[in-house]
């Protein structure tokens, strides 16, 4: 798929663009959180001498937040490809 602009130079679509943008995404709400988590919970952890106890509840609530933030993503991109796909089949009739 090629696009024009008005300075004449083509622009190249390409397809997998969405779908590399749409992985960085979600794997920077799985990693960021996690490692966050482990440096938080290791630290309260050592601070108040309560062994895995926070280490396991900043893992709960990262994995709770990563798994919010995913599915909000996951939502958007779909809407936005319902809305391609309705666009599609408009322009084919």
């Amino acid at each position: 798929m090629e696009k024009e602009r008005t300075d004449q130079s083509p622009v190249v679509e390409v397809w997998w663009k969405p779908a590399i943008l749409i992985f960085s995404k979600v794997s920077w709400w799985i990693l960021w959180p996690i490692i966050l988590s482990l440096i938080l919970g290791k630290y309260l952890d050592y601070r108040f001498a309560t062994a895995p106890r926070y280490l396991l509840i900043c893992v709960g609530v990262s994995f709770i937040v990563s798994m919010f933030q995913i599915f909000t993503i996951l939502k958007k991109y779909m809407k936005e490809i319902e809305q391609e796909a309705k666009t599609d089949k408009k322009s084919d009739k």
